[in-house]
């Protein structure tokens, strides 16, 4: 009888357990994360040279300034990830992976940036930021910012970024 009551409670058990396992999976969603990884404040680890050429425009009150808003730049090789990126920073294959670097002037700079969601529509890759600024009472200096994101996604043309305040 001890025997079939430790044979029951194994059983029982491993039950429990598998079914915990399949209780906890997580939903299949579409927001791409699956596809990507998500580097936050790339700006310290860039080349100085490579920086300064995709520095953005700073707020001015009489429009002065005659840079882009933001910059977005698809790194597809280890040549342009060499002349941008500081060794060690990013471990990439550019045979399944594409960079994508993101500069914008940003107010907030104390507050995060996090992927939200990444698809490729029409050719299109369309990447939104959620920018946790937590109702903040006061901005930053503006200070140029650079996030980037990591893909397995290569069939685009073209980016289009999207950031989200909160």
């Amino acid at each position: 009888m001890t025997g079939k009551f430790k044979s029951l409670a194994i059983l029982l058990c491993t039950l429990l357990l598998a079914s915990m396992f399949i209780a906890c999976k997580p939903d299949k969603n579409d927001n791409g994360l699956e596809n990507a990884v998500f580097y936050d404040n790339v700006q310290l680890y860039l080349h100085d040279d490579y920086l300064n050429n995709n520095i953005t425009r700073f707020p001015s009150i009489d429009g002065s300034d005659q840079r882009p808003e933001y910059l977005i730049n698809i790194i597809r090789s280890q040549t342009e990830f060499t002349a941008a990126v500081q060794e060690n920073y990013i471990d990439i294959d550019f045979d399944k992976e594409t960079l994508i670097l993101y500069f914008f002037t940003d107010l907030y700079m104390g507050f995060e940036c996090r992927l939200q969601n990444i698809q490729i529509n029409d050719r299109k890759l369309n990447i939104n930021i959620f920018h946790a600024i937590d109702d903040a009472p006061c901005t930053s200096l503006p200070t140029q910012r650079c996030l980037a994101i990591k893909t397995t996604l290569s069939d685009f043309d073209s980016v289009n970024v999207k950031i989200t305040y909160s």
